[in-house]
């Protein structure tokens, strides 16, 4: 017998290779499919109402890139509000074009937004910070003009 072994035929090198690289695309995959999906469930309706304050409120639910397609947000001719036009100077973001859905409770214990679109967080953080708000990661808050 010689001292150097052979493969069995179905355990070559190109076979094991090939079997690393196909169970490596199926686990990578699997894991896309479950973020896909877990950043999809998060604006899950009864998940989002179950993100607010549990006690009596109003809530809406608006779904700004169905209104879009429908044609519902196209340029108005009116003249935009003084408040709204410097905010939309100071960060870029028009609800018309960047936001796709915003789910809102309305309480005694304050208004609560929950919001899904197209956001410059570096203006909109400088733009809460100038108007004398405080920001923490991703989460602003600022006095809006009226209590």
């Amino acid at each position: 017998m010689s001292a150097s072994r052979k493969w069995p035929s179905r355990f070559k090198p190109l076979n094991i290779v090939l079997a690393i690289l196909l169970l490596g695309s199926c686990l990578g995959g699997g894991f896309a499919l479950y973020r896909w999906r877990a950043s999809r469930s998060f604006f899950d309706l009864p998940k989002l109402l179950s993100r607010f304050p549990q006690e009596d409120a109003t809530v809406v639910d608006i779904n700004f890139a169905l209104l879009r397609h429908a044609g519902l947000l196209a340029d108005s001719k009116a003249a935009l509000e003084p408040e709204y036009k410097q905010f939309l100077d100071g960060t870029g973001f028009d609800y018309r074009r960047d936001l796709d859905l915003m789910v809102g409770s309305f309480s005694k214990s304050g208004n609560f937004f929950i919001a899904r679109g197209r956001f410059d967080w570096d203006k909109l953080r400088n733009y809460a910070q100038k108007q004398g708000g405080s920001c923490y990661e991703q989460l602003c808050r600022m006095q809006g003009s009226t209590p």
